[in-house]
């Protein structure tokens, strides 16, 4: 059984595709350790394990930008789904490298010499609750989410920036609904225990 150019682009798009949005998930569970890290040391490494477990993802946006462009030289060039989904693509490699890197720089510069097991500084703090940060995970994974149901359900340009909208409005009410929430610093946190 021969595979064929097209059934062997669709394996790697959809392998691609699969690494990323696992990727978005993934993040947000690296964002919700560091957010809680109780000591500068704590934060250091999850944002070192975030960086970490990245670091693959533009090589496999790369490989999903090929795959994709070659499954729409099949037809999906005509089609309004497609250029939608392509927008958010751009969206989403355009977030990854303009917000991720400048916040992790923030906050390791906030921290700068404190010892490991200092209480988080509050400059770090702040910065850690940034809601740049909260936003752009957000985001990521809801354009992750809108291109998984453009590339299944296949709308028209209607429906499809309606899907994507809607994603990224509830994605942004996660966010403000989760900042309207308080969180004690962690200098409060360990003074407590």
């Amino acid at each position: 059984m021969a595979l064929s150019p097209y059934s062997l682009a669709v394996f790697v798009h959809v392998l691609a595709a699969i690494y990323l949005i696992g990727s978005s998930l993934f993040s947000v569970f690296v964002r919700s350790a560091a957010r809680g890290a109780r000591t500068t040391g704590e934060l250091r490494s999850w944002l070192a394990f975030g960086a970490r477990s990245a670091r693959f993802n533009p090589v496999a946006a790369m490989v999903l930008l090929a795959s994709g462009l070659f499954l729409g030289s099949f037809g999906f060039f005509g089609v309004a789904w497609f250029w939608v989904a392509l927008g958010m693509f751009v969206a989403n490699t355009a977030i990854a490298r303009a917000v991720f890197p400048r916040i992790g720089r923030r906050i390791a510069q906030a921290a700068g010499s404190a010892a490991p097991d200092q209480p988080v500084p509050e400059a770090a703090d702040r910065a850690r609750l940034s809601r740049g940060w909260d936003l752009a995970t957000a985001l990521l994974l809801s354009h992750d989410l809108a291109v998984l149901f453009l590339m299944l359900h296949k709308p028209t340009l209607v429906p499809a920036l309606a899907v994507v909208g809607l994603l990224d409005l509830l994605a942004v009410c996660a966010v403000l609904a989760g900042s309207a929430r308080s969180k004690p610093s962690a200098a409060a946190a360990l003074a407590a225990d």
